[in-house]
């Protein structure tokens, strides 16, 4: 039984597996069963990582490190591309319950970052003007992004 649920900000396809199909399905394929494994491992520490993350960071922080680890996993799906901007379904609500912020407090943090001129974001478009700066801003090691898009 699972604690949480997921929303879908776009349109998704879904697949299910009931729970008693997978003992056949781990035994006839092994590897397919270790890939769960890791993604349920992923997937916590993940969790475990935004969990934590709101106790121990800015509101600027917080909401950088949401949009570069977004914005990582959006260009990974075109390696070698330039792209600066993207469309972002995500409204300032959204990125406050992600963060734990209020949407006025968001608003605020977006108006400084654009201030600074380390990204944009409006319409649901988010630009990134300076990928160096929204990542010492987050407080990220750089290599620790990186990571994010193997």
């Amino acid at each position: 039984m699972m604690t949480f649920g997921a929303q879908a900000l776009t349109d998704i396809v879904v697949s299910t597996i009931p729970r008693k199909a997978l003992p056949p399905i781990v035994k006839q394929q092994p590897e397919f069963g270790l890939r769960l494994a890791w993604l349920i491992a992923r997937d916590c520490t993940l969790a475990y990582d935004r969990l934590t993350s709101i106790g121990r960071h800015s509101a600027r922080e917080r909401v950088a490190h949401l949009l570069l680890k977004l914005f990582v996993r959006y260009r990974a799906q075109w390696p070698g591309s330039h792209i600066e901007e993207m469309h972002l379904p995500l409204t300032q609500e959204d990125i406050g319950d992600a963060t734990g912020l209020t949407f006025v407090h968001v608003n605020r943090v977006l108006r400084d970052l654009r201030k600074d001129r380390i990204l944009e974001f409006h319409y649901r478009r988010l630009r990134i003007l300076d990928p160096d700066k929204l990542v010492d801003v987050a407080g990220l090691d750089p290599q620790l992004v990186m990571s994010w898009i193997r």
